[in-house]
């Protein structure tokens, strides 16, 4: 869900990213893959959990998403799911797509509780539902179940984990099969930061030596850029650009929630001028809040920012100037000059002959 620059110092970079991969996406079964005890967290989760159950006039207790309440839809229905069925919901509906047994083929149908009259949702308990923490984890978590006299099968059923259950049938471990270094669930060469490195040579390039790299040129070309882009943002606004009444980081100081913070930070009239003109010049993710600074300031940021990348591996080891989350979210995010100065003191004492390489990786 985000990407983000990575580079890797030295020869065999792909050897050198193996030991960050996301285990649950690339499907690796490596040295770098550990098994972690999740017992204690599966026996709280299933004491703790409450489950949506519908509870029929006669006391039946019945799954929420139960057959029994999916019915034809009707034709304005028809109209709102549209031609892509499959499953989903939207503007108050809950639809499904499948064989349904009764001799009329594949269907889509809506749920709808009152096809039974009387029909009513409650929570219940998870262990009330299913009262074997084992049968709870199948059914709801979809872990695979292995039985006292079975040997988990790590390259089938079992390879991302699994329940083990001792010889009275009872929950004896819950093992879950993960690397808890991952940082990557692909990546490439380049990327979306293709001819990351201009060379002096006058060429670019994504994996050069240090001897061949122009750093210099790369922070000239930035603060081009940067100025460049400061001023026609300005020109766009009316000759500058406005200091903000609230920046997004006081916005959600003040909020409740995060949809209030939205709502009261987008209301702002300079924040939808900024997105206007921003959106003009193709610029569709810049935030005000990131330009509450001067142009020279700007520029020098920019130039900060033009060598370092968001992680570094060196020496078997991830340096990183944040935590990336989805959808480019960052926990605990160092100061631009901070963490160039970091990054900078990692490589400038590297031999000239070094090969640096840069990755667009995804997480």
């Amino acid at each position: 869900m985000s990407h983000f620059t990575v580079m890797v110092v030295g020869v065999n970079p792909a050897a050198q990213l193996q030991p960050f991969h996301e285990f649950e996406c690339t499907g690796n079964d490596d040295e770098y893959v550990v098994e972690q005890d999740r017992t204690a967290d599966a026996r709280e989760d299933w004491e703790t959990k409450t489950l949506t159950r519908v509870v029929l006039p006669s006391g039946e207790v019945l799954s929420d998403y139960d057959d029994r309440f999916y019915r034809v839809p009707t034709d304005a229905e028809k109209k709102t799911i549209g031609p892509i069925t499959g499953t989903g919901c939207g503007q108050g509906l809950s639809w499904c797509s499948k064989d349904w047994k009764d001799g009329m083929g594949y269907q889509t149908r809506v749920r709808d509780l009152s096809v039974i009259p009387g029909a009513k949702e409650i929570d219940m308990p998870a262990k009330q539902v299913y009262p074997n923490v084992a049968e709870y984890l199948e059914a709801w978590r979809g872990v695979s179940v292995v039985k006292a006299c079975q040997v988990p099968v790590l390259q089938g059923d079992h390879k991302y984990g699994y329940a083990q259950l001792n010889a009275a049938g009872d929950l004896e471990k819950v093992v879950r099969r993960t690397n808890p270094n991952a940082q990557w669930d692909w990546y490439r060469l380049g990327g979306r930061w293709r001819d990351y490195f201009t060379l002096k040579s006058g060429g670019f390039a994504d994996s050069a030596r240090i001897q061949d790299i122009d750093f210099e040129a790369m922070q000239r070309g930035a603060r081009t850029r940067a100025r460049t882009l400061y001023t026609s943002i300005a020109l766009g606004m009316g000759g500058s650009i406005p200091r903000l009444p609230k920046t997004w980081e006081r916005v959600q100081e003040e909020s409740d929630n995060i949809e209030q913070a939205r709502e009261s930070y987008h209301a702002q009239p300079e924040v939808r001028e900024f997105k206007d003109v921003c959106n003009k010049l193709g610029r569709h993710f810049e935030s005000l809040s990131d330009w509450q600074l001067s142009e020279d300031e700007y520029v020098e940021q920019a130039a900060l920012s033009a060598i370092p990348t968001f992680a570094l591996i060196k020496d078997g080891q991830w340096y990183e100037r944040g935590g990336m989350g989805w959808w480019a979210c960052v926990s605990d995010e160092k100061d631009i000059g901070d963490w160039a100065k970091e990054f900078l003191a990692h490589i400038t004492r590297l031999p000239q002959d070094t090969v640096l390489s840069v990755y667009d990786c995804h997480i």
